[in-house]
């Protein structure tokens, strides 16, 4: 095995990768963590949809981007070429464990504002019948 599997740091569904373009094909150089195939062996079509982040990696490109990986799962992939040897590295995390923290978050804030429109709610009628009661 070239490159380790285990991936300290990286979540339960981050890792790095090393690809190169071969013809028409995507070339996985190291282990993945998420499939069985050795290094060396796994091939995606450069047609293919999966494998974005690594194919662009490969043609030159540098970028961070959300978009599918070889297993087609939504992920946020920073992407770099290595043009010494032609080979891209990716470095992603799947999108939901990326902006897990932030899913939360948003899900707090939206309790918290329901909870403070009812308690206004029923502040606001609470006053109402309070001045009402004193007119009538």
């Amino acid at each position: 095995m070239l490159i380790q599997k285990r991936a300290p740091g990286m979540g339960q569904t981050g890792e790095t990768l090393l690809a190169r373009k071969e013809g028409d094909e995507i070339l996985f150089i190291n282990a993945l963590r998420h499939t069985d195939a050795e290094p060396l062996t796994l091939r995606i079509s450069m047609d293919s949809e999966l494998a974005n982040p690594a194919k662009l990696a490969t043609q030159g490109d540098s970028a961070i981007i959300r978009d599918r990986d070889y297993r087609g799962i939504p992920v946020v992939s920073a992407y770099r070429n290595i043009p010494l040897m032609n080979w891209g590295f990716v470095a992603k995390i799947d999108q939901t464990e990326a902006f897990s923290a932030v899913t939360i978050l948003l899900n707090q804030i939206v309790l918290f504002s329901i909870g403070t429109v009812i308690i206004a709610i029923f502040m606001a009628i609470f006053v109402s019948n309070r001045f009402t009661s004193q007119i009538i």
